[in-house]
């Protein structure tokens, strides 16, 4: 559960250093405010996402390095697999709430249900695939993909698994992808807010 909760919490709180305006995406697109972004280059997702910082992220960030030396499974390979496990599990998260929000730009608003995935993420992130049967599994990878950012790195920084490496790399690459094509077919049909703002 250490481990768990630990790679969790830094890959949330990485993608809130990182990429804060992920949180608020669905915002940004609902209210026309992507005109501030569109006049710098590209590409637009990234300028979008990485213009703001969440500084409890750092917090968040920390922690999840505290939980894996608390876990008493600590090692240095350990470390670095805790590290690398971190990283897919992150892009997974951020992706998954990209993809989300960009729905913003067919279905108007998405805060609630942003707030909602967000929720189901961390919830059903914290118990091992184990738990679930194979119908569970299945959503748990793919449509609500928590078992890629909880369970399945937990696994990897256990004990280094081609399997679980190949699991994590796939499916940050594919969430990945398929947020950033929805993100561009969105952004195509994306009308102005014609609004005149200052983005600090």
């Amino acid at each position: 559960m250490y481990l768990t909760f630990g790679v969790l919490a830094s890959a949330f709180g990485l993608v809130g250093l990182l990429f804060g305006n992920a949180f608020w995406l669905s915002d940004i697109i609902a209210n026309g405010r992507l005109d501030y972004h569109l006049s710098m280059p590209k590409p637009v997702l990234l300028h979008v996402a990485a213009s703001r910082t969440i500084s409890s992220g750092m917090g968040d960030f920390t922690y999840g390095f505290i939980s894996y030396a608390l876990s008493g499974q600590f090692t240095w390979d350990g470390l670095a697999r805790f590290v690398l496990a971190t990283l897919p599990a992150a892009t997974v998260f951020g992706s998954f709430l990209i993809l989300v929000q960009s729905l913003s730009f067919w279905l108007g608003m998405m805060t609630n249900l942003t707030n909602l995935v967000v929720n189901a993420m961390i919830t059903f992130g914290i118990y091992p695939a184990t738990l679930f049967d194979s119908t569970a599994k299945l959503i748990l990878f793919t449509l609500i993909p928590a078992a890629l950012m909880g369970s399945v790195p937990a696994e990897f920084i256990q004990s280094f698994s081609w399997r679980s490496l190949a699991e994590l790399t796939v499916g940050a690459a594919a969430f990945f992808i398929l947020a950033v094509t929805v993100f561009s077919r969105g952004l195509r049909r994306y009308e102005s807010g014609s609004a005149i703002q200052v983005e600090v």
